[in-house]
């Protein structure tokens, strides 16, 4: 172990520094990795046949960098197994005697990804895996892994989005595409919802409307009441008087609660047709016990009358059919903003 510092002019050459020492510069400020702030960060996406493009980028790995300005086409090689292979893009860092250099290349696999180099001066770092089909003529997937080698800055926050990843801004000028890179799908007219757990949703799932119209199930349990009928007032009563010279003698029948009735207790509804009266009428009362009516000595007046207080039935409540079956509007308090999903 020893103290070292630099760098310091040279006064005859007495100090040199080689490679190594410059990228020491930055240990313990960035880690090894794709770096944040330039171009499309290696992507990698699929191209014609088995041909993938890698996008720009920039990296630094073992105190070394590696830069890439433009999309950059590599071809995988044919497959001829009959299954389908998975090979893997990587940035390969070289420090060997031999190479040193880096480089952007496809390390064959077989129905696993490969193992790559992993040794001291020779290093093999994962930009995406990819699926070549069994009949070896396409690539079927691309498998993004620049999630495992980005470079960490603890004062600056990774902008990097994988597949799959939602977008929300306010901006309307903002295009995630041109900070992020990758293909970005709009959302709209959509709110987001947790999948999993008790909502019983799977990812990506779509549903719901905007307006949604109640049926007979939606309603809650309720009853109608039927309407009441009352009746008030007094109760009719048809009778006959007799009366001699103005003052009623005897009271011959009665009529209440709709039962005809009698000081003898014969009850009908209707005139008994044995009763006798001697003005007026023919035959003579021969039934239940009853006295014939007293001829008078005055004058007799025989009267037939009816009286009732006024009354009424009233019929209160009523049941109908009401409503117009228009759709109900569903959107809870909302902030209107733009969202992006990253497809590829």
């Amino acid at each position: 172990m020893a103290v070292t510092s630099g760098f310091f002019d040279a006064i005859e050459h007495d100090r040199l520094y080689n490679a190594e020492e410059v990228g020491a510069i930055l240990e313990g400020v960035i880690t090894d990795g794709i770096l944040n702030a330039y171009g499309m960060h290696f992507e990698v996406t699929k191209g014609n046949a088995l041909d993938v493009i890698v996008g720009s980028g920039r990296g630094r790995f073992k105190n070394t960098w590696i830069k890439n300005d433009d999309n950059l086409t590599l071809t995988a090689e044919a497959n001829v197994d009959g299954v389908p292979r998975i090979d893997t893009v990587v940035i390969d860092v070289n420090k060997t005697d031999e190479v040193r250099a880096n480089s952007i290349l496809i390390v064959k696999g077989t129905n696993v990804r490969p193992t790559l180099i992993d040794e001291a001066a020779h290093k093999q770092y994962p930009l995406a895996d990819i699926t070549i089909d069994a009949t070896g003529s396409s690539i079927t997937t691309v498998l993004d892994r620049r999630d495992e080698i980005y470079s960490q800055n603890p004062s600056v926050l990774k902008p990097y989005w994988p597949i799959g990843s939602i977008f929300i801004s306010v901006s309307a000028d903002f295009n995630p595409t041109n900070a992020f890179g990758g293909v970005w799908e709009r959302i709209s007219g959509r709110f987001l919802i947790g999948c999993g757990g008790t909502s019983g949703l799977k990812v990506n799932d779509i549903g719901g409307s905007w307006e949604h119209s109640i049926s007979v199930n939606n309603l809650p349990s309720h009853n109608h009441n039927s309407g009441t009928i009352s009746a008030s007032g007094a109760t009719a009563e048809v009778r006959t008087v007799r009366s001699t010279d103005g003052q009623v003698v005897n009271s011959v029948m009665g009529w209440a609660n709709s039962n005809m009735s009698h000081a003898g207790g014969n009850a009908t509804n209707y005139l008994p047709a044995d009763w006798n009266f001697p003005y007026g009428y023919q035959g003579k009362m021969v039934a239940d016990g009853d006295s014939p009516p007293i001829a008078p000595s005055k004058s007799v007046t025989d009267e037939v009358y009816v009286t009732s207080e006024t009354h009424y039935h009233a019929i209160s409540g009523y049941t109908g059919n009401t409503g117009q079956g228009a759709a109900m509007t569903i959107k809870p308090p909302y902030l209107a903003v733009h969202m992006w999903k990253r497809v590829s």
